[in-house]
């Protein structure tokens, strides 16, 4: 954690012991008195961590409600990965939520899933460009193929030409 707070400038820690995953979590200040959450885990997990670092850099720029990603990297000495998150302000809602009546809960609870809805629908929208890309890289590639082999029929125009107009069809689906 020295090159961390190098890094920052954190002055202050405090190990953070809730929580189900497995990461180590603290607390962190800097000098200048901000707040974040900074998570540490295995290097071995250094590829699902960059994935979900990333996926949260999405879902911040869709502006679904939750932490900002800061930043992610390596440190004690190559051991571990960090991702380090927006510090936000409030109290477990395992701790408060026998305090709330039933209409509360129910709010908490319907809000929450508007906002996993939020989170579930980038992530479809995602898997759609992304499958869009590579269907399209293999069929531009035999489209291509077809053209430069100068085995042609009549009327294969007419379908290049459809399916080049027509491409943007097959998006989100």
């Amino acid at each position: 954690m020295d090159s961390l707070n190098k890094k920052y400038n954190f002055i202050k820690h405090e190990k953070i012991c809730t929580g189900m995953s497995g990461d180590v979590k603290y607390k962190v200040e800097d000098k200048n008195g901000r707040h974040y959450l900074l998570r540490v885990a295995e290097i071995g997990e250094s590829e699902l961590k960059q994935h979900e670092y990333n996926l949260m850099k999405v879902w911040n720029n869709a502006e679904i409600p939750m932490p900002e990603a800061i930043d992610f990297g390596c440190c004690n000495d190559g051991k571990n990965v960090y991702t380090l998150l927006e510090w936000v302000e409030g109290i477990e809602v395992q701790k408060v939520q026998k305090e709330l009546d039933s209409k509360e809960q129910y709010r908490l609870g319907k809000e929450s899933g508007n906002i996993l809805s939020l989170i579930h629908n980038s992530m479809e929208q995602k898997i759609s460009d992304e499958w869009y890309d590579k269907y399209f890289k293999v069929i531009d590639e035999r489209i291509q193929a077809y053209i430069d082999e100068d085995e042609h029929f009549d009327g294969d125009s007419i379908i290049l030409e459809y399916l080049k107009e027509n491409k943007e069809l097959i998006k989100n689906r």
